[in-house]
């Protein structure tokens, strides 16, 4: 089921409705900022939720997406969760593949890492840009964490020792 572009969509409560889905795909519902009633689609295998060209998604919280323990592909991209709490996908152990964008605090990432290791979430301290360094033409980085910056690891490799460092910290310590 694809839902793109709608300013009337408000919840998902017709997803009790529907007997049987395995695909749920929501684009640009500037007014959905709630996923209560998606749990009632126990035997989804994927979901997507993303906001648009124009903006982000914007979630309160994604805590019924913790009921879905058959998801095993999750799309989060373009989706801004204001409560910045990833801890309920860690309940997902189906999960195969998960899209995350960077716009929390570097523990939840770590969260994600800990509990869902044999998941494809491209989780580590930093996500490589498509960007050339202007002075040496290395691909630059960009830290997984809210508020970071772009940078060069090889002209700003102290930088990039202590940001792998950081997250490795932060991992061994995550509840």
């Amino acid at each position: 089921l694809y839902i793109s572009t709608s300013t009337h969509f408000e919840n998902l409560n017709l997803i009790k409705s529907i007997k049987s889905i395995e695909w749920l795909e929501l684009h640009e519902l500037k007014n959905l900022t709630e996923l209560d009633g998606i749990e009632f689609a126990e035997n989804i295998k994927g979901f997507i939720i993303s906001g648009g060209m124009f903006g982000k998604q914007k979630l309160k919280d994604i805590e019924p997406l913790s009921r879905l323990l058959n998801l095993e592909y999750l799309g989060l991209s373009s989706t801004y969760i204001q409560s910045e709490n990833l801890g309920p996908l860690c309940q997902l152990k189906n999960l195969k593949y998960l899209d995350l964008p960077i716009y929390y605090p570097m523990l939840e990432y770590a969260k994600i890492l800990k509990h869902l290791p044999n998941c494809d979430h491209g989780i580590q301290a930093f996500r490589e840009t498509i960007f050339d360094c202007k002075n040496c033409g290395s691909k630059t980085v960009t830290p997984m964490k809210k508020g970071g910056r772009e940078f060069c690891p090889k002209c700003n490799q102290q930088k990039f020792i202590d940001l792998k460092q950081a997250f490795d910290n932060i991992l061994k310590n995550c509840p």
